[in-house]
């Protein structure tokens, strides 16, 4: 509990959007976390 660990990982990738995914892979260990980048140029010209 306390928000640590992987599932903290996932909640706050969740909060922003994005993905978390841990897991064996390939005789490895891997944490995927994808977070959408906000573009701040695009924003500026609209």
């Amino acid at each position: 509990g306390g928000g640590h660990g992987l599932r903290g990982i996932a909640d706050r990738a969740r909060l922003l959007g994005g993905t978390a995914d841990a897991g064996p892979r390939d005789g490895t260990w891997h944490l995927d976390v994808r977070l959408p980048l906000k573009d701040e140029r695009v924003e500026r010209q609209q």
